[in-house]
């Protein structure tokens, strides 16, 4: 029997924050902690990634880029985003793309939270 656990990517500059919502996460699901889109890019292409959490404010317009480059990439146009960010996303297009979007500050727990929502939701369908 498998006991394959979600995988989820976390997008995050900011190292205190990315550690502390990597702790949070790592309870439950394999999380792939990302400093750089980089390295985000390289763990959608090595990993079979189930959410990815997204700090678009610390990337300026290439946050938003390599939104648009994940989903129109077949491999990655289905993994469902949560933004969690500094800022609030104010395009209603994006915004119907989103699995969800959290205003910082945001506690490990709401992220968790969110997350779980988010992967029910996903498995229902």
């Amino acid at each position: 029997m498998s006991t394959q656990r979600p995988a989820i990517t976390i997008l995050e500059k900011d190292q205190a924050a990315r550690e502390m919502y990597c702790r949070e996460l790592a309870q439950e699901y394999d999380v792939f902690p990302c400093a750089s889109l980089s390295e985000a890019r390289r763990v959608l292409e090595q990993h079979a990634v189930n959410l990815l959490v997204l700090e678009t404010a610390d990337f300026g317009p290439g946050g938003w880029g390599f939104f648009r480059e994940m989903k129109a990439e077949p491999r990655s146009a289905n993994i469902p985003v949560i933004v969690c960010s500094t800022r609030e996303v104010r395009d209603a297009e994006i915004k119907k793309e989103l699995a969800a979007c959290l205003v910082k500050p945001v506690l490990p727990s709401e992220l968790s939270l969110a997350v779980r929502h988010v992967l029910e939701n996903v498995l229902k369908k």
